[in-house]
C-alpha cells in the first residue's frame, strides 16, 4: 500500500467534531422546500453575488413558486463561475456523494431536486448525512434551545466576551456577571 492510500484510509476513519453548524437542533424542524432554496441561500450565495448575480435574480432563484428548471437557468452562468470556490465544490461533492449524480447541471437539476425532496421528507436524515456519510461525532452549537443529544452538544455563547462590539454588549456582560465594568481590569474580572 502506498503512502497516499495509507493516509487516505486514516483520514477516512476519523470522526469529526463539527464546531460551526446552522442546522436546527432537531431534524423535525428542518424546512427544506427544494435544493436551490436550501443550498443557495447561505454562504454560497456570496460566491454567486461575487460572480455578478443581481438582487432581483437572487430573489427569483429562491422563489419556490417558480419552476426549478427556470430558476436553474438564472443560476447556471454564475454557478459556472463560482463552482470551484470552497462552497461550490462542497455542493458538487454533496450532489455526487449524497444524491448519486455526477454534477449539478441543466440536465441533472430536476432529478437532483427530486432526490433532495425525497431524502429530506424521510426521517433519519441527520443519522444518514451527519453520522454515516459525514462521520460527525457531534456538532457544537451555541444555543439555549432544546436539542437532540445524538447529534448536538450545546455550548455557551461567548461572542460578547471575546468581541464586544458596542456599549450594549458590555451592559449585557454586566447583567450576566453582576460586575460593573468601568475599566479593563473590570472586564478581566
Amino acid at each position: 500500500m502506498d503512502i497516499f492510500e495509507k493516509i487516505y484510509q486514516y483520514i477516512e476513519s476519523l470522526e469529526i467534531v463539527d464546531t460551526h453548524e446552522h442546522l436546527p437542533t432537531f431534524e423535525q424542524k428542518l424546512e427544506q422546500p427544494d435544493v436551490l432554496k436550501t443550498y443557495l441561500t447561505h454562504y454560497f450565495v456570496r460566491d454567486l453575488i461575487s460572480a455578478g448575480m443581481k438582487k432581483d435574480e437572487l430573489k427569483k432563484i429562491t422563489d419556490t413558486e417558480i419552476d426549478i428548471k427556470k430558476r436553474w437557468l438564472i443560476v447556471e452562468p454564475y454557478w459556472n463561475m463560482a463552482r470551484y470556490t470552497g462552497y461550490g465544490r462542497v455542493l458538487d461533492i454533496v450532489c455526487r456523494d449524497i444524491y448519486g449524480l455526477s454534477e449539478i447541471s441543466d440536465e441533472t437539476i430536476e432529478e437532483l431536486n427530486k432526490r433532495f425532496i425525497n431524502l429530506h421528507s424521510s426521517s433519519g436524515i441527520y443519522d444518514k448525512i451527519l453520522k454515516k456519510e459525514s462521520k460527525i461525532l457531534f456538532s457544537i452549537v451555541p444555543s439555549n434551545d432544546d436539542y437532540d443529544s445524538r447529534f448536538f452538544k450545546i455550548v455557551g455563547w461567548l461572542d460578547h466576551f471575546v468581541f464586544p462590539l458596542n456599549y450594549n454588549d458590555i451592559r449585557y456582560i454586566e447583567c450576566q456577571t453582576g460586575i460593573r465594568i468601568t475599566c479593563f481590569d473590570d472586564w478581566l474580572d
